[in-house]
This record gives C-alpha cells, sequence and structure tokens, in this order.
C-alpha cells in the first residue's frame, strides 16, 4: 500500500505522476487498485479544510512472488513511456508498507 500527494497542490484532485514497478511477482489485477480520496478532516490545517480538501492517492496492489524476493521501485514517472511528470511537481509519502495478504 501507498499513499502520496502533491505537497504544492494538495487542494486539487488529480492522479500523480507516480510509477511503481514490481519485478519477479504476479500482480492481482482483480485486488489492485488505485483511488483518489479527499482528507476529512473536522479542523484546518492551513489552506486545507472541510471545505477544501486536501486529495491523496491510495495505491493498493496485491501480488504473488515468483521467487523468495521481488524488487520494488518508485519514481515521478508518468508511465514506462513517459520519462517524467509535470515540471515543479513534488510527491510527498504519507506511508509505504508492504504487508502479507493472504488469499481465502
Amino acid at each position: 500500500k501507498l499513499v502520496a500527494a502533491d505537497k504544492n497542490k494538495m487542494d486539487k484532485k488529480q492522479k500523480l505522476a507516480l510509477l511503481i514497478k514490481l519485478k519477479g511477482v504476479e500482480i492481482i489485477k482483480g485486488l489492485s487498485f488505485l483511488q483518489i480520496y479527499p482528507t476529512n478532516y473536522g479542523h484546518e490545517v492551513g489552506e486545507i479544510t472541510r471545505d477544501n480538501p486536501g486529495w491523496f492517492n491510495f495505491y493498493r496492489i496485491v501480488f504473488r512472488p515468483k521467487n523468495e524476493t521481488a524488487e520494488l521501485s518508485i519514481s515521478d514517472w508518468m508511465s514506462p513511456s513517459q520519462p517524467k511528470g509535470p515540471a515543479g511537481q513534488e510527491i510527498i509519502f504519507n506511508s509505504v508498507e508492504v504487508q502479507p495478504y493472504f488469499a481465502d
């Protein structure tokens, strides 16, 4: 799981220029997703308020490793063929977490 935002434009609902790549795994597509969601603050933090929320990208990637180890890379590319995101965008991370997922 990964939670990220654009530090300079948190008030803009947007898909970030963020590419998450995993090598040596099988991605479980039906369980993986990206959700763009607003903050739910009951108080104000600078310009971020209940009426002007900050926006986050929540990525959940469920995978099955093919070997004992796998490789994770995170970059500011839009896609493998677009080598950079918008100029000036500063992506910040709230969390990056890898944890076991147990299927039924």
